[in-house]
């Protein structure tokens, strides 16, 4: 058996930035949809809610898209030891791929975080 390593305040650091981009990614998805309506209620002068909408193109996807991007960017680039367009486009394809099996194909299923509202 090989010898058990330490842990460092560099472990503890890439923790850190590990979990700080998967809970933007996951505010992020839980978030922007609402906000989106909200600002878009502000410069309308309307009065509707994001629960009315929740199931409407762009509103449910906004969260998804944004959210899904700022929690895998980072890790691919983790991962790569550097950012490339080749990664981003991979994850927009990966989540375009979700979004046609989830919310196009099985109908009775919601993309998160829709299904709570």
């Amino acid at each position: 058996m090989g010898a058990i390593g330490r842990l460092s305040a560099d472990n503890f650091w890439f923790l850190f930035r590990f979990h700080i981009a998967i809970l933007l990614g996951l505010a992020a998805m839980y978030g922007l949809g609402p906000a989106f309506v909200a600002v878009q209620n502000a410069l309308t002068g309307g009065e509707v809610e994001y629960r009315q909408l929740a199931d409407t193109v762009p509103y449910k996807y906004i969260g998804f898209v944004a959210g899904s991007l700022l929690m895998t960017l980072p890790t691919i680039a983790w991962a790569e030891g550097r950012w490339s367009a080749r990664s981003a486009v991979t994850v927009l394809l990966v989540v375009l791929a979700i979004i046609v099996i989830f919310d196009v194909l099985l109908t009775n299923v919601q993309l998160p975080p829709n299904a709570n509202v």
